[in-house]
């Protein structure tokens, strides 16, 4: 058994101990967003996002966006990243160009307040 720091790799067999050095990720596999409420989360990123439903257990849900995974979870002490009408911190999706001015019409039907728009680079918050 390896001599590891961490406590969560005390008692692992499938990492060898190796000399650190750089490494590159290939990729992301998922990001965590904070809510306080996941079935009104859930049902936001599906029908205002698009995204897809994939599972849950007790305090996480699982979605995809496209074939990207986040993470939605309910913690108990969720709290806004930012301040009333800041966008600074935030998660940002792709959208086809062909589906954006539909994305902008839906969002905006459901109430959900755009935050900045820069029309040469079509970003929208």
């Amino acid at each position: 058994m390896a001599d590891f720091k961490s406590p969560a790799l005390q008692q692992t067999t499938n990492v060898k101990k190796m000399e650190p050095g750089p490494f590159k990720p290939s990729g992301i596999l998922h990001f965590t967003i904070s809510v306080s409420d996941l079935e009104r989360a859930r049902d936001f990123y599906v029908e205002m996002v698009g995204c897809t439903y994939w599972r849950r257990n007790d305090h996480t849900m699982f979605m995809l966006a496209g074939e990207q995974f986040f993470v939605l979870s309910d913690i108990g002490y969720h709290r806004r990243p930012n301040d009333p009408g800041h966008c600074l911190i935030h998660n940002a999706f792709i959208v086809n160009g062909e589906d954006f001015d539909r994305a902008i019409a839906q969002l905006e039907a459901k109430g959900i307040e755009i935050l900045r728009y820069e029309d040469d680079r079509h970003i929208a918050f």
